[in-house]
């Protein structure tokens, strides 16, 4: 849609008029609005950001397979060899709950983690809610506080517990996130009760944001279609008259055979 914006310079190399327009923009953003207005949309982004990332780190963890990039190692079967003979992994092996589940992550599993991951996202929400707005009630000790606050706390314990009991994936990336669930929990929660200390007009201008992003992605998606279908007709109409117009000779080298009903081909012994 904005295809001028993917030009880059040959010189320098970085897309220069993306650069200048993107900076006009934000520049008469700044003129317009309030700058602790556009303080709070750029922080609730970047924590939406990192909340996905830590979701995704999480979800990633638990999912059979192999994902992203593979660690070289000496050995030419050092993926299906890894669990077995790496002593970094000798920890991870070891049994925190009784009688560990399989070593590598299945259907089951995954969908354990998964369920695990949307109660803590919730917990972490309602306990977020209530330290902001109800710190007071839970300072006079109002039981329904602090029966929430109890409940709230026996959930993530329970999944944080059930998160280090399932099997996580033990493919040897480059770089992994250590202190898998708890760091990226811990992440989750932070970011997620800063995002509720924003005001709601932060919200209001963040969902209008993603409104009007998605309305655009779906219109150059729409056109990209579109573009693509004409293309792709466009080749079959040329494709189609080359093969009618073309005359089918064969090779120099080819021998021929002459029967009644004319010259056959035979291929070469």
């Amino acid at each position: 849609m904005f295809r001028f914006l993917a030009n880059v310079n040959p010189r320098t190399e970085i897309p220069t008029v993306a650069t200048v327009v993107s900076g006009v923009f934000s520049a008469i953003l700044a003129f317009i609005f309030n700058l602790h207005d556009l303080v709070e949309m750029m922080s609730i982004g970047t924590l939406l950001a990192y909340t996905m990332v830590a979701l995704c780190v999480l979800i990633l963890r638990y999912t059979p397979g192999t994902i992203g990039l593979i660690k070289a190692n000496n050995s030419d079967d050092s993926l299906a060899s890894y669990p077995c003979n790496s002593k970094e992994t000798s920890r991870q092996d070891l049994p925190l709950l009784g009688k560990r589940l399989p070593r590598e992550p299945s259907e089951a599993t995954v969908f354990l983690a998964q369920t695990a991951i949307i109660i803590s996202c919730i917990s972490f929400a309602a306990l977020s809610a209530l330290i902001i707005w109800g710190s007071h009630y839970i300072s006079q000790t109002e039981w329904w506080a602090i029966l929430l606050l109890t409940l709230i706390m026996l959930s993530l314990i329970i999944c944080t517990l059930l998160l280090l009991w399932l099997p996580q994936n033990k493919t040897p990336l480059p770089f992994m996130v250590p202190g898998v669930p708890v760091l990226p929990l811990v992440s989750v929660f932070i970011n997620v009760f800063l995002i509720l200390k924003l005001s709601y007009l932060t919200w209001i201008r963040f969902g209008v944001w993603m409104v009007t992003g998605e309305c655009n992605f779906v219109v150059t998606l729409l056109i990209w279609s579109i573009e693509f279908d004409i293309f792709y007709q466009l080749s079959k109409v040329m494709c189609r008259s080359i093969e009618t117009t073309t005359p089918h000779h064969p090779p120099p080298d080819f021998p021929v055979d002459t029967l009644e009903n004319g010259p056959l081909f035979v291929p070469a012994k």
